[in-house]
This record gives structure tokens, C-alpha cells and sequence, in this order.
């Protein structure tokens, strides 16, 4: 990598790292595919993130 840019910085940022852990989780144990993990990550962070557009 030749240019990393940080993230910013938001209260909730810890807490995005959760709903990630589960959901690829479940596509590594072939509990759900890939889309719908990434569907339930979304939606995830649209209820944790819910005054960000």
C-alpha cells in the first residue's frame, strides 16, 4: 500500500467492527451467502449510524 488514509473518527466506530464479526462469520460457516451477509451488515450500521446520510 502506498497511500493509507484514516478513517475518521466517530463515537461509534468500535462499535461497526460487531455486526462485521458476525455476519462473516456466518458466510465462513456457510450459515448465509455473501450478499445477505453484507444486506445485514448494512442495515446494521444504518440503525447504529442513524443521523448519518
Amino acid at each position: 500500500v502506498e497511500t493509507a488514509v484514516e478513517r475518521p473518527w466517530i463515537p461509534e466506530g468500535g462499535s461497526l467492527f460487531a455486526p462485521l464479526g458476525v455476519e462473516y462469520t456466518k458466510v465462513l460457516t456457510d450459515q448465509t451467502t455473501p450478499e445477505k451477509a453484507a444486506k445485514a451488515t448494512g442495515d446494521a450500521y444504518r440503525k447504529l449510524l442513524k443521523d448519518w446520510k
